[in-house]
Formats: structure tokens, sequence, C-alpha cells
């Protein structure tokens, strides 16, 4: 009897090759830019481990994006500031990072940096090196030290379901007013610039206006999944995401290629000008946004070890705690038969907490 073919699949793809690296990006980092405060900050950036909501998180944010002049802070946790142009008139570009990454701990972990690229140390306990997204955080960093336009919006809770862009698109759309363009910069490889997350997020017209003016080689990419800049679809005409140069995300053998990062931050130092870019997609009309809807990565399926939600105080009421605790499908009969479903459930524990609820992988 013959033996079937049998098909093994590897958890992960093979570690990514230097030789992947495209020709163009051939000018090696040069001492003084490896030794340089802005790498060292990037190179310290990767030894924070941040599930969405740990203390890591809160201390990277705090280390790295609170310091900045200006930086301010929504209810749900989301930083943002503003940039205006020279002459003092605001932009109509947003930029948009994540602060949280898919890592099963907290805390810091050890990683390499050699043939300018950064990686986890061998044998470091780490599931991945959270280039996605401390790459996009990292640039638009140093973006807003050079003064580059716009409002740059830090977002919680991207990898748990775009949390924190849905909780702005929802409830802070006034900060979103005469914002025209949404770019992300969390994207894997080197050539996208994505047009499609679940449905057109932004015209062809932007897309080639966009990769004219940068003037690198980045083209149209259909393949997109979730970003934070897929939560203002309905609200913003074009919304996309960018590479940054980041390989295998979500995986222990992930990297991230500086030596693409700094190109792309030189590209937009010496070439940004907002009013070459195509705004033609009218977001009323060109939308796939729905309300209340949760994306999830499409790697990222394991449920951490640990999961990190605010505590909340100790309220009087124990024992109808307990109960509620022990029978909550009673529970949740009864608010429904008093008219209380979930939307409004969650109304009142933002008001009692603080925080909007974390359904967590569900």
């Amino acid at each position: 009897m013959t033996k079937p073919n049998v098909v093994k699949y590897a958890y992960a793809p093979k570690d990514w090759d230097i030789n992947e690296r495209p020709d163009w990006v051939n000018i090696p980092l040069t001492n003084e830019e490896r030794n340089s405060p802005s790498i060292n900050k990037l190179l310290r950036m990767f030894t924070y481990k941040r599930p969405a909501w740990s203390p890591t998180e809160e201390r990277f944010i705090t280390d790295f994006i609170d310091c900045v002049e200006g930086m301010q802070k929504d209810h749900f946790g989301n930083r943002y500031c503003y940039v205006d142009h020279e002459d003092g008139t605001p932009s109509k570009i947003m930029w948009s990072s994540h602060t949280d990454t898919v890592h099963n701990t907290e805390g810091k972990q050890r990683i390499r940096f050699t043939n300018d690229v950064v990686r986890l140390k061998d044998k470091t306990k780490s599931n991945c090196l959270g280039a996605d997204d401390t790459s996009g955080v990292w640039l638009m960093l140093e973006m807003i030290e050079h003064g580059i336009p716009g409002l740059y919006i830090f977002h919680r809770a991207e990898e748990i379901g775009g949390k924190g862009s849905r909780y702005l698109a929802d409830n802070h759309r006034a900060l979103l007013e005469g914002i025209d363009v949404a770019i992300a910069f969390d994207r894997r490889g080197y050539k996208s610039i994505i047009s499609r997350q679940g449905g057109v997020c932004c015209s062809q017209e932007f897309v080639l206006s966009l990769g004219d003016m940068l003037a690198l080689p980045m083209y149209d990419d259909k393949t997109g999944t979730f970003t934070d800049t897929a939560s203002y679809t309905h609200l913003i005409a074009e919304c996309t995401n960018l590479s940054v140069g980041y390989h295998n995300a979500h995986r222990s053998n992930e990297v991230q290629d500086v030596r693409f990062l700094m190109y792309l931050l030189e590209a937009i130092l010496l070439n940004w000008d907002e009013t070459q870019l195509d705004v033609v997609r009218n977001p009323l009309e060109d939308s796939f946004w729905k309300p209340r809807q949760v994306y999830k990565s499409p790697v990222y399926t394991t449920k951490p070890t640990k999961t990190f939600i605010p505590t909340v105080p100790k309220e009087t009421g124990a024992s109808l705690t307990n109960l509620i605790r022990n029978y909550p499908h009673v529970a949740a009969k009864i608010l429904e038969e008093y008219g209380i479903g979930r939307d409004e459930f969650e109304e009142e524990i933002f008001k009692e907490t603080g925080f909007m609820p974390l359904d967590w992988f569900n």
C-alpha cells in the first residue's frame, strides 16, 4: 500500500535572510549613525515587552511618548499631539502607530543589532521582537522632533482589536476634523502602500501621488489586513499603511531592518509636501467601516499566559458581586429584560472605571 504524501507546515516561516534586502537599500549605516542618540533610542525601545495595558507598556509610554512637548491623552489612553505648519496653519495629515505589542509576557528582553538589523538575542525568553509597532512609534517621534506637520496619534490596544482607534472614531470625532489623510507606519516589508484593509481604504490616485512624493520604490498593495487607520475610513478620505521594514511579525524570528527605516525617515524629512497628495476618495460613499466591528490579528491567536486588566476598586455589595460572578448568564438576562444591552453596560463600566471594557480574544 502506497503511503500518502504528508505535507508538513512549520509554525513560523524561515528566518529572514539579509540577502532579501532590496538592492536600492544599499548604503550601510555609518558608525556615527549607529551610535547616534536616535538609533540608541530605537534600540532601547525594542527592549520593552508591551502587552496591551501592561505595566511595561505604561513605562514605555512614560519614557518615550509622554515626555514629548504638547503630548495629550484621551479617556481611553491614546496619546496625541499636533505639529502645525511653519505659518501656524494645521496639517490635514494624521500619522498613526500603536504602543502595544503581541508579547505574551511583560518586562524587558535582550536584543542584538548586527548588519543594521535588530533581532532577539539568542536564548532570550520572548515570543517576538515587537517591531510591530515599535518601529512606527520611533519613526513618528523622529518626525515630531524634526517638525513634520500633522496630527500624531499613538493608539492603544491595536493588537487586541483596534480598540484605541475605535474609541476615537466613536467618541472623539472633533479631533479628526479637517483631516483628509491617515497614514499608519505598521506594515511589513519594504514596498507597500496599502490600499485595502478589508475594503478599499484609499484611492489609486492617492497611492501614486504618495509614492511619487516620497521618491521611494513603494507601490500599491491590496493585501492589507488591519491597522488603526482602517477605523477611520468612514471619516477620513485617504487611509493607508506604509511598510517600515520589519519581517516575521509576531514571531520569535521577527527582525527590523534599521537601514530601511532610516531610508524611509530621510525620504519623509527631505521630500514631504502634503500639497502634492491627491485626495479624491469620498469616505461617505466608499467605506467598509461598520459600527463596533472588531478586528483580530491574523497571526496572534494564542491567548497570553497573563492578561493585564486595569484594577477596579473593590466596591460594596460583595455578596451580590459573588452571585453575579457565579451566575453571569442570569445577571445578563435580567439586565436585558430591563433594557440594558451591551452598549449601555459598556458605557456604565467606562463611567465607573475610566476604562473601556477589554473583551480580549472574544
